[in-house]
């Protein structure tokens, strides 16, 4: 749902949090695995994150949510990557800047469209503002609850 509705932070926030080492040891089923590698995909990092790129470039003309990890690996990229002047060391290197304006300025653009949602208080209820979390300890200890951890014997 997240995927349709381009709210590319959460959707991989969500994907990331699959993810986690105590949730990828679990045994998962093939349909479940299946699913999750469909989604996966937007997230390969092959080609400079080409899948996620084009599925943000194909959100154009309506409300979507970006996601911010990559912009500011972009930027960080940019700023690393290029010289603030030329080497007569006076002439801005306006190349840089542009490169930075563009990065920013996608984002901006997925602000142009607002979303339609009415306020839903059972769901903000559910969520109950992420107070009830598990720290990823308590992760750990639920994951080996569910499928403890095999004891090998160091003299066998």
């Amino acid at each position: 749902h997240l995927r349709r509705l381009s709210n590319f932070n959460s959707y991989l926030a969500i994907l990331s949090a699959l993810d986690c080492g105590p949730l990828k040891r679990l045994n998962w089923s093939k349909n479940i695995i299946d699913s999750i590698s469909e989604h996966t995909g937007i997230i390969d990092s092959t080609g400079s994150f080409k899948n996620y790129r084009e599925a943000l470039n194909a959100s154009v003309g309506q409300p979507c949510i970006p996601y911010i990890g990559l912009i500011l690996s972009d930027l960080t990229f940019v700023h690393i990557g290029n010289v603030d002047y030329l080497p007569d060391g006076r002439t801005v290197n306006f190349w840089k800047r542009w490169q930075q304006f563009t990065i920013l300025h996608k984002l901006r653009y997925c602000r142009k469209w607002e979303y339609k949602f009415t306020r839903n208080d059972r769901i903000l209820y559910f969520f109950n503002n992420f107070d009830d979390y598990m720290n990823e300890d308590a992760q750990w200890i639920q994951s080996e609850k569910i499928k403890p951890r095999q004891k090998t014997n160091p003299y066998a």
